[in-house]
């Protein structure tokens, strides 16, 4: 069996820039339905970390809508974090697209993430906190990512928020509010799993966020609240069994302080916080209801009241597909081949890929030719451990990826 350990790889994507001269805010954008749709941009890779189960490297996906015409200003980011119990789930659940479509259509960009899951079925505490803390190193990922790459997105970096629904509420708040001395070492290997920062990938950007909004979540300390600043908008059921609507063990056995908790927390330790009971109701809403169109828009009149003074400024004008059609290595390798993915969707890949050891003898040459957004797999002749180079070219881009082969 050969092991492919895949090292580095480099990324070129095509962007044409037109300059703007001044920003064209529409007349109630963030507030008010100023577009009549929006698109999605599915699976853009935000960070990479090890699965839970395999042990591989994980791609952390997430899916983006945004308004259906070309801007020319600045625009917040909501980023979406969906429930699931830390079992399930996923950026494309009916909650996550109505989140996408009500705020890109006000002007937004959305961004709806997948992250780690940590367990496969409701497991210990241990369990549980572990799975929050991987969340929480992907969910500050994903606000990395959009800081490193806020230019190419046309995202005002002083307007980024979060919002999340059941474990996903409890990402929000971990989000904001958990840091690394707050971590109790002996149920979490930082070793092992790495920092709350340190991990996921884009580092040497801010994770911070400006405000969150948390639906039927959860904290089990709300000490983490003291010396923190990030408004908070809290919804919950008041009988709500998963995650209390004050506190108390849930049926995981599970110690957690729910949103009048935190609520009230909040106010003592001076952190602005509002909170929106659901008297009478469980844990979570359905989309389809009156209570969740109250969720939609008092998050909504919550983080326009909490955008900077200057939202709007000027930005280039981008278009969001590379104009030609460019490939990378995919990280989904498995044993003796190779997997390639074209990332544009508009052309064909047309090419050749050469793989060659590290003394630069070549190993293997085929001609390549990939249809927009699809995986090619290349199958591999059977070679020794050690380095080897994979150079992929076309009329218009060569590049070059380091793999270290194990054969076992």
């Amino acid at each position: 069996m050969i092991f492919i350990k895949y090292l580095s790889f480099v990324l070129i994507v095509n962007i044409w820039y037109v300059s703007a001269s001044s920003a064209q805010l529409p007349p109630g954008a963030f507030l008010e339905e100023v577009y009549s749709g929006y698109n999605v941009t599915s699976d853009i890779v935000y960070g990479h970390n090890t699965n839970f189960f395999s042990g591989d490297q994980e791609d952390l996906l997430l899916d983006l809508y945004e308004p259906n015409e070309a801007v020319n200003y600045r625009r917040p980011l909501l980023i979406y974090i969906h429930g699931g119990g830390f079992t399930g789930g996923d950026k494309t659940t009916d909650k996550a697209v109505d989140f996408g479509e009500y705020f890109a259509k006000r002007g937004f960009v959305v961004a709806s993430i997948n992250y780690r899951l940590g367990i496969d079925i409701l497991g210990t505490t241990a369990d549980i906190y572990q799975s929050a803390y991987m969340g929480t190193q992907d969910s500050k990922s994903a606000v990395r990512f959009f800081k490193d790459t806020a230019d190419q997105y046309c995202l005002d970096t002083a307007a980024f928020f979060v919002a999340g629904t059941s474990a996903g509420g409890v990402l929000s708040l971990t989000c904001a509010y958990w840091d690394q001395s707050e971590v109790d070492t002996t149920i979490i290997d930082v070793d092992s799993l790495g920092s709350l920062e340190g991990s996921s990938g884009n580092i040497g950007f801010s994770s911070h966020i400006n405000s969150i909004v948390s639906c039927w979540g959860g904290m089990t300390d709300t000490s983490w609240l003291q010396n923190e600043v990030e408004p908070n908008m809290l919804f919950h059921g008041t009988e709500d069994s998963l995650i209390p609507y004050v506190e108390g063990y849930n049926m995981d056995s599970l110690y957690l302080y729910g949103s009048f908790t935190i609520h009230s927390a909040s106010l003592l330790y001076e952190v602005e916080s509002y909170l929106k009971p659901f008297v009478g109701f469980g844990h979570g809403l359905n989309t389809n209801s009156p209570q969740f169109d109250t969720v939609l828009m008092m998050s909504d009149t919550f983080i326009y009241s909490h955008l900077p003074a200057n939202i709007g400024n000027a930005c280039a004008v981008f278009t969001a597909e590379p104009v030609k059609a460019t490939v990378t290595l995919a990280s989904n390798i498995t044993d003796e081949h190779i997997n390639l993915k074209n990332l544009s969707s508009v052309e064909s890949y047309d090419g050749r890929a050469a793989l060659y050891d590290a003394a630069g003898k070549l190993i293997f040459f085929k001609a390549i030719n990939i249809k927009p957004k699809e995986v090619l797999t290349v199958s591999i002749p059977l070679v020794s451990t050690g380095l080897y180079f994979l150079r992929l070219a076309n009329s218009f881009e060569k590049t070059t990826h380091r793999i270290f082969v194990i054969l076992e």
